[in-house]
C-alpha cells in the first residue's frame, strides 16, 4: 500500500507547475488520507460502505433434512469488523436463513420475515407449523420489493410437517429457486465444484459429518 501512495503522489508532483513547496506537502498529506479511506472502504464523495459479509454461505438437503453453514467473517472493504459473526439466523422453529452481501440489508429482511413467521403462526393450530415455503416466498417478496435499495443473497432452508426438507435460494434481485444444495457469497465460486461433486441426495447424517 505505501509503495502505492509513492506512486500515487510522484505522478501528480510532476504535473505540480507553480505550486509552492508547502502547496506539495499540503497535497501529498490530502492525497495519503484518500488513499487511506480508499483502503479502508470509504467512499471518495460519501459515508463509509455499509458492512459487507464477504461470504461463503450453502445449505444443502439430505436423506432426513437440512444442513447449512456459513464463514463467520464479516468486513467492510479490507477491514475485518467483526471475525465471529453468525450468518445463519433462526426464523422459525425448523427455518433458518444464510445471509450473504450487506449484514444489515440481511438482518433486516431476517427480523421482518422472522416478526411475520411469528404472527402467522398464531393463525395456525397447535400441531402445525409455518412451512418453509412460506418463509422463503416472505423473504423473496420483501427482497425483490426493496431491490434497488439491497444488497442481499440469502439461502432459506428448513423443513416442515408437509413437503418434509427443502432449500430455496434467493439471489440479489429477488427471485425464488428451489434447489437441493445452494451454495452464495462471493467465497461460494471456490466451493461450488467440490460439493456438486460430492454430493448426493440421499446422503445420512453420518455420511455428512464424514464429509464436513
Amino acid at each position: 500500500m505505501a509503495t502505492f501512495i509513492a506512486e500515487r503522489q510522484f505522478a501528480k508532483q510532476q504535473h505540480v507547475g507553480d505550486m509552492s513547496v508547502a502547496g506539495v506537502v499540503e497535497q501529498q498529506k490530502d492525497d495519503e488520507i484518500d488513499d487511506l479511506m480508499q483502503y479502508m472502504g470509504y467512499s471518495d464523495n460519501g459515508p463509509a460502505k455499509g458492512i459487507q459479509t464477504g461470504t461463503t454461505i450453502m445449505a444443502m438437503k439430505f436423506k432426513d433434512g437440512v444442513v447449512l453453514g456459513a464463514d463467520s467473517r464479516t468486513s467492510t472493504g479490507g477491514y475485518v469488523a467483526n471475525r465471529v459473526s453468525r450468518k445463519v439466523t433462526r426464523l422459525h422453529d425448523r427455518i433458518f436463513v444464510c445471509r450473504s452481501g450487506s449484514a444489515a440489508d440481511t438482518q433486516f429482511l431476517s427480523s421482518k420475515v422472522k416478526y411475520f413467521l411469528n404472527a402467522h403462526a398464531n393463525d395456525l393450530p397447535l400441531d402445525r407449523l409455518p412451512k418453509v415455503k412460506t418463509a422463503a416466498n416472505l423473504m423473496r417478496l420483501l427482497a425483490y420489493n426493496n431491490k434497488q435499495y439491497l444488497t442481499a443473497g440469502l439461502i432459506v432452508a428448513g423443513w416442515d410437517q408437509t413437503e418434509g426438507p427443502q432449500v430455496y435460494s434467493i439471489p440479489l434481485g429477488g427471485t425464488i429457486i428451489k434447489q437441493n444444495i445452494a451454495t452464495g457469497g462471493s467465497g461460494s465460486t471456490y466451493i461450488t465444484g467440490l460439493v456438486d461433486h460430492l454430493y448426493r441426495p440421499d446422503m445420512s447424517t453420518g455420511e455428512l459429518r464424514l464429509r464436513g
